[in-house]
């Protein structure tokens, strides 16, 4: 049996199965975390940012990035508006896009 310095005795690939359930929501709760943050940084996720939409997102994404269930759904909850701005935002804009000629 080989040893692992994180985590004491491993069995090779098995041990790569072994990963706590802690592990995997926060990892599943940084994507749409790290995406918020980039997209705040950025100033455009959708359609092109507001500053309101830059500091829901920001502090969204902080708190998704974070461990734990309980602060990636309150990093959500307070995401939401902003993301439903961005949505409405972009749902307006696109029937205009669509219509101009390309070329």
């Amino acid at each position: 049996m080989r040893y692992c310095a994180l985590q004491g005795p491993s069995a090779g690939p098995a041990f790569l199965l072994e990963i706590s359930h802690d592990f995997n929501g926060t990892f599943v709760g940084c994507i749409p975390g790290i995406t918020l943050l980039a997209a705040a940084l950025s100033r455009y996720l959708l359609v092109e940012m507001k500053r309101w939409e830059q500091a829901l997102g920001s502090l969204g994404a902080v708190l998704m990035v974070a461990p734990g269930l309980i602060s990636t759904l309150l990093g959500a909850a307070v995401a939401a508006p902003m993301l439903m701005h961005q949505w409405a935002s972009w749902r307006r804009l696109r029937p205009a896009v669509m219509a101009q000629p390309s070329g």
